[in-house]
């Protein structure tokens, strides 16, 4: 029974260190698009702008009632870097 009892044991420790680190399981996989002036892009969750030179505006804009953003390249140079995350 004792022997029984500390094989549960080790087994259940090794499940507990094997889920440590479960941050791990989550890739991230950046999409980066060069924004051209006068287009626009809807945003998503996770998505950052990088403005490209200290010249660079952009025009954010809301869609009342929904969670709908969008950016506007006005002038300057700047990237839409779009996040997408993968699970293992």
């Amino acid at each position: 029974m004792r022997l029984l009892n500390k094989i549960y044991l080790t087994a259940g420790v090794v499940l507990l260190l094997s889920g440590c680190g479960s941050s791990g399981s989550f890739e991230s996989a950046e999409t980066i698009i060069p924004l051209s002036v006068g287009e626009e892009m809807e945003l998503i969750s996770g998505d950052r702008i990088s403005p490209v030179n200290e010249e660079t505006q952009i025009e954010l804009r809301h869609v009342l009632g929904s969670d709908k953003k969008y950016v506007t390249l006005v002038s300057g140079s700047a990237e839409l870097i779009r996040g997408s995350y993968i699970v293992n």
